[in-house]
């Protein structure tokens, strides 16, 4: 019985090293990275053409797999990706259907797509049906779904472009939720706008808002908005939530209500019914709903004290570490934690720095498959002729381990230590390249 693995074509192989990332978003159920040479790796749930790969094939190992570009910052949003390149203009793909792209349509798109032309844009905010950007000048611009003011633009109408949010030019961040919106002024003050019947804007009312209101006068370091409720980390450390799944005591209509008595924290995070905290000497914290079951209060994750950030999406987590190394956990349904399994993880797992990038083969392409046997002592290919191939393989470091023809077949792999190896085979002139495991 052999065991089939993935296989990935027309590849480059990156370096492995733990600084290999410089950024990273999740949302939904698709993940986002992007490498410290401007190239941007996707993988988990593509229905909707969030991977920018051109397909809409789901995958479950991190590649880079989006079109060329100098990238510099990326954005996941529920099922769709903005990215910016080096230029300052922004790009979008994925999820169109209210306009969320802000390319003035309403297509699904799978592979990069430009939003208008401005250059001066700073940051970008994926969120469930509408998406945000911070430009230099410190004004906040909003597009797609509007249905309950979460554009906070003044209005309940839809925008198919970006659109300016007031007048002010102070904008720092902005946290967004399934139908609602925070954002932080960089005086520290906090404004929230969109739907307020679930007491997630805490206010102590609610009432819907469909442009920014001020909430109390408390200076705030880091703010999280889920699907029903919110969170922040004011400047004194105080860690402080409202609404479902906040995990604070904000009573009816909800305020925010403080959570615990620590004075520690961080930053904050949050999914749809899930929250994340990171404290000052860099522990990792979870509560809500997990991938373990219900925690009412914060629990620490591991006993690690080196992490840097976190982000919540639709069941799984993304952290980075202090030196640079990306993990996941969490639900692995549609591929998104990227370890090439399907398997829940129930404690962070690293994402490989050996990506494989890859390019849609052409439809007159031979395309291989390689699997190795349970024991885990042989390497096979099948869809290659080997009378006229060479094979190579390359540990998770880039370097040669194995380099024959393939006339000698099968690969005998027992001798290689438990990893992950890439495959480049020259087949009738042309690279063909993969990926294995080695258990």
């Amino acid at each position: 019985m052999c065991t089939i693995l993935t296989l990935l074509l027309t590849a480059t192989i990156l370096q492995t090293h733990a600084q290999c990332w410089q950024a990273y978003s999740v949302d939904g159920f698709h993940s986002v990275a992007l490498t410290t040479d401007g190239r941007i790796a996707t993988w988990g749930r593509n229905e909707e053409g969030q991977l920018g790969d051109g397909t809409n094939d789901q995958k479950n190992i991190a590649s880079v797999s989006v079109a060329t570009g100098d990238w510099v910052a990326i954005a996941a949003g529920r099922h769709l990706t903005l990215a910016q390149q080096a230029d300052g203009s922004i790009w979008g793909w994925g999820l169109n259907f209210y306009g969320q792209l802000g390319i003035n349509n309403t297509t699904d798109q799978n592979t990069p797509q430009q939003i208008g032309t401005d250059t001066d844009w700073r940051r970008l905010f994926g969120g469930s049906n509408q998406c945000f950007g911070i430009k230099q000048d410190g004004t906040l611009w909003s597009w797609g779904d509007n249905t309950e003011g979460e554009l906070g633009d003044g209005t309940d109408i839809p925008k198919f472009q970006p659109v300016q949010v007031g007048t002010g030019n102070d904008w720092q961040v902005v946290a967004t939720g399934m139908h609602h919106e925070l954002a932080l002024r960089t005086n520290g003050t906090l404004w929230g706008w969109g739907l307020g019947s679930s007491g997630a804007l805490g206010t102590g009312t609610t009432q819907d808002h469909n442009a920014p209101v001020q909430i109390g006068t408390d200076s705030w370091r880091s703010i999280a908005a889920g699907m029903n409720h919110s969170l922040g980390v004011r400047t004194d450390g105080t860690l402080w939530g409202t609404g479902t799944a906040s995990g604070a005591n904000s009573g009816w209509p909800p305020a925010f209500a403080q959570i615990g008595t620590d004075t520690d924290w961080q930053l904050v995070s949050a999914s749809a019914d899930g929250n994340f905290a990171i404290k000052h000497n860099g522990t990792l914290w979870n509560w809500g709903e997990t991938v373990n079951g219900y925690l009412a209060a914060p629990t620490q994750v591991g006993t690690d004290a080196d992490w840097a950030s976190v982000m919540g999406g639709s069941g799984h987590a993304m952290a980075m570490k202090q030196d640079g190394s990306l993990w996941t956990w969490g639900t692995n349904s549609q591929g998104q934690l990227g370890d090439g399994t399907y398997m829940d993880r129930t404690v962070p797992q690293p994402v490989p720095c050996d990506l494989i990038t890859h390019v849609p083969n052409t439809p007159e392409a031979g395309q291989a498959t390689f699997f190795t046997d349970e024991a885990g002592q042989w390497l096979f290919v099948e869809g290659a002729d080997p009378a006229v191939g060479r094979l190579r393989i390359l540990d998770s470091a880039g370097r040669t381990v194995w380099d024959a023809s393939y006339a000698q077949r099968p690969v005998a792999i027992g001798h290689l230590a438990p990893g992950t190896y890439a495959v480049l085979m020259l087949h009738k002139g042309r690279m063909e390249r993969g990926r294995f495991a080695k258990w």
